[in-house]
C-alpha cells in the first residue's frame, strides 16, 4: 500500500514510472496526452534495462485502472511485459 498526496496526483507520469518499470533509471516520457479522464504515454528508460513502454491509464476521483506494455533488453535478450495497474482511494494518509 502506498499513500499519495494531492501533489503526487498532479503528475501521473512520476507515479506510473516506478510502477511500470521497477529498477529502471533515466526514464523520459514522450507522447503524453490526456483525453477525458485517460492519460496515455510512451516512456524510454536507460540503465541496466533498456525499456520502452506505452500505457493508458484511466482515472476517477477514487480510482485508477490501466495497462502498461513494455519491451526490455535484459542481458541482450528482448523481453516483453504487460502490467495491469489498479488503485483505489481508501481514505486519508
Amino acid at each position: 500500500m502506498q499513500c499519495l498526496s494531492a501533489a503526487d496526483t498532479k503528475d501521473p507520469s512520476a507515479l506510473l514510472g516506478g510502477m511500470s518499470s521497477p529498477g529502471a533509471s533515466g526514464c523520459t516520457y514522450s507522447n503524453k496526452t490526456y483525453s477525458g479522464n485517460t492519460f496515455r504515454f510512451s516512456m524510454q528508460c536507460s540503465g541496466s534495462f533498456a525499456i520502452q513502454s506505452q500505457g493508458a491509464v484511466s482515472f476517477t476521483a477514487d480510482s485508477m485502472n490501466g495497462t502498461i506494455t513494455a519491451t526490455a533488453d535484459v542481458g541482450g535478450r528482448k523481453t516483453e511485459l504487460s502490467n495491469k495497474v489498479s488503485a483505489r482511494r481508501i481514505g486519508g494518509c
